[in-house]
């Protein structure tokens, strides 16, 4: 094995410490591949021109149950050990990095067992997942309570950090600035303020007289820049500089609910949003009409915090004391918020369902490990094995970059994996150097599917990030940019960056969250590297079967690699009537642009797998269970994200989906090669759709 790996990295060659370039890292993979193909026993051929793409998309603990259900049939029937990359987001990780740790522990086994039998050690694997499917509160001490109590004390510490600054800060605001004068800090805020209104005005109104004298010309560029920012400043001043007038206007209040000050403006934003939920969604224009309302009311409930915190400040008797303050900023400097925020615990749980090391029989247990190596399984000491290389899809989230796509976007695709870890906008580290090394398969997994987070697509309002990261209600993580590969170390500072959506390409360090934010199926990296067979499992929630996360990943990789997706879904969506899908898969193309030096494109072909529940009239009827689960839960399988607390029923119940829906593309004819098996797929699938 050592010999076909002479192209990997060499973490101790000093070139390795400098971040390179995609095709670097393409290439790197490559000679994984050719010897994880010699391990599994297959054809060498070519990792560039034939590599085989397997994506398990998002949608947490449902993605992951269903997506494991489908490995189990595609290994039953000899196809996994085909799969060259295993492409992951999210819950689809889930499974995605449990296969990867088994195998780094037995690399000849497939850990989850094909057929029903629960006495073989892979029984007792598939059970400890199957009763470890609620894991944030999986028992033995670790109850819904200790998830509560995770949250508070996240909020808590942060809080503590947080908020003596600003009362500090507003303590000294409230009194006159200067000895014998009653100007405050906030009035002088607000004239800074209504200066800078008034010089935007005065600027529009000279730009009647000479702006045809700077028109076409670099001014006119610094001037309406200018004016952007005097009119932003301007009325943010002026917002905060009224926060006295603002408090004033509450004491009309009886004096027993003034220490509820904040209440009031936080109720009437609560009041806002609760307003705009009412009503037809869909209605025309009603949507940005609710959007911009609730964006409205939730600014109120971010500016009731603050009147809350200058209600407290004014009222102290003395002011927090600077030593204190100091002290605070001091701890809060070198705190690391990975470990404060609610990430540490969702990641800890992950391990803990996912990379089981004490499943019997054995000394450790089964896979032969100790909890320590399940806690330190480190992406760059993984070797090859007959399994897929894992990409696991994070998001480094860049809503404040200079580069206007990747801000329109909200983020880039930042992958970690066994070999590199980057993104394009950040080029990528060899894993071994990357954060000294100490990226593990546990936060890795955990990172790509930390779907609660400010500045996300959802979050994206600055009122929304600041309350968010004001009370720790955040999944994501701080990590090394690859391009420096060191941390700022200065906590508080990058707190602040993360409330204000400061979040770019360039600094120090970078902000990494769910996949999904930037695509939530896992086919954009396996576009990128032109694989030549691509399976997508897509097991987000889609009742209305709108297929639009399939929808945005077309649109980019045809803006990002010039390769179109040519795939007609229609005969997925079920009949209107019964609910059910005739098929649960479709076949199409994707057409690769030419390569330098080339002057064809290529084609690639694409299997497409949707969790529905099929026809029992047709040959890809399930069984009866499902059917009656069905009936009992009508949005199965398409339950809610938010639900991440399986019981044994619904958790069996996607997984045996996962298993029947893999078996109807698998079974219709004996398939040897990639090549077959599409070709078998395809002859079903007619024949299915012909009746």
């Amino acid at each position: 094995m050592s010999s076909s790996l002479t192209a990997q990295p060499d973490p101790t060659d000093p070139d390795s410490s400098k971040p390179v370039g995609v095709d670097a890292v393409m290439a790197a993979e490559r000679e994984w591949i050719q010897a994880r193909r010699a391990i599994a026993k297959v054809p060498e051929g070519n990792p560039q021109r034939d590599s085989v793409g397997l994506a398990f998309s998002g949608g947490g603990v449902r993605s992951a149950t269903f997506c494991l259900g489908l490995m189990q049939a595609f290994e039953r029937y000899g196809m996994l050990k085909l799969v060259d990359y295993l492409s992951t987001v999210s819950g689809g990780g889930y499974v995605g990095s449990s296969l990867t740790w088994f195998k780094s522990r037995k690399p000849d086994d497939f850990p989850f067992g094909t057929k029903r039998s629960h006495y073989s050690i892979y029984g007792r694997v598939l059970d400890w997942l199957r009763t470890h499917g609620s894991y944030l509160n999986p028992g033995s001490g670790m109850t819904v309570w200790a998830l509560i109590a995770a949250v508070i004390m996240g909020t808590t510490i942060n809080l503590m950090l947080i908020v003596p600054p600003w009362l500090w800060a507003f303590y000294w605001m409230g009194r006159p600035v200067f000895e014998n004068a009653s100007e405050t800090g906030f009035e002088f805020v607000l004239i800074a303020g209504l200066a800078s209104l008034s010089l935007f005005f005065i600027i529009v109104t000279l730009m009647v007289t000479w702006f045809q004298f700077i028109a076409g010309t670099r001014y006119e560029r610094w001037v309406r820049v200018l004016l952007g920012w005097l009119l932003k400043a301007g009325i943010l001043l002026c917002i905060f500089g009224l926060i006295p007038q603002a408090y004033e206007l509450l004491l009309y209040l009886p004096e027993l609910v003034r220490p509820f000050i904040a209440a009031a403006f936080s109720a009437l934003g609560g009041l806002i949003v609760r307003l705009m939920t009412i009503g037809d969604p869909d209605a025309a224009g009603f949507g940005r009409l609710r959007h911009l309302a609730r964006s409205i009311g939730i600014l109120f409930i971010a500016y009731g915090i603050f009147v809350l915190i200058y209600h407290f400040a004014i009222n102290l008797s003395e002011p927090v004391p600077w030593k204190w303050v100091l002290g605070i900023l001091i701890i809060g400097a070198f705190i690391n918020i990975n470990l404060l925020s609610m990430h540490r615990y969702y990641r800890n749980r992950l391990r803990d369902a996912f990379m089981p090391y004490n499943v019997g029989p054995g000394e450790h247990g089964y896979p032969d490990a100790t909890e320590a190596e399940a806690n330190d399984c480190r992406l760059g000491d993984l070797q090859p094995s007959n399994a897929p290389y894992q990409i696991i899809n994070t998001t480094i989230q860049l809503v404040g970059s200079r580069n206007a796509k990747l801000q329109g976007r909200g983020g880039d695709s930042f992958i970690l994996s066994p070999r590199y870890c980057g993104a394009r906008c950040t080029k990528y580290l060899v894993t071994d150097r990357y954060d000294g090394g100490k990226m593990d398969l546990a936060t890795a997994c955990s990172i790509s599917g930390a779907a609660v987070d400010p500045n996300t697509y959802a979050t994206r309002s600055r009122a929304v990030a600041f309350l968010m990261t004001l009370f720790n209600l955040r999944l994501g993580y701080w990590a090394p940019n690859p391009r420096t590969n060191s941390y700022s170390r200065f906590w508080i500072y990058d707190m602040l960056r993360e409330m204000l959506g400061l979040l770019n390409e360039r600094s120090r360090q970078i902000h990494l969250s769910d996949g999904g934010h930037f695509e939530n199926l896992g086919l954009y990296e396996l576009i990128a590297r032109r694989c030549e067979y691509i399976i997508v499992v897509d097991g987000s929630a889609d009742g209305e079967f709108t297929f639009s996360d399939l929808a945005k990943v077309t649109e980019m990789v045809r803006v990002d690699f010039g390769a179109q997706i040519n795939l007609q879904v229609d005969s997925i969506r079920p009949d209107p009537a019964s609910g059910r899908s005739k098929i649960a898969y479709a076949l199409g193309t994707v057409c690769y642009p030419p390569l330098e030096g080339e002057g064809e494109d290529t084609e690639a072909r694409i299997l497409y797998i949707k969790s529905t529940v099929t026809d029992s009239a047709t040959a890809t009827a399930l069984p009866v269970d499902l059917y009656s689960y069905k009936k009992t839960h009508p949005a199965f399988p398409d339950q809610s994200t938010v639900d991440q607390f399986f019981d044994e029923a619904q958790f069996e119940a996607y997984r045996e989906l996962g298993y029947q829906l893999g078996k109807q593309a698998c079974t219709a004819d004996h398939h040897g090669t990639i090549a077959e098996f599409f070709d078998a797929a395809q002859k079903q699938a007619d024949s299915i759709l012909s009746n």
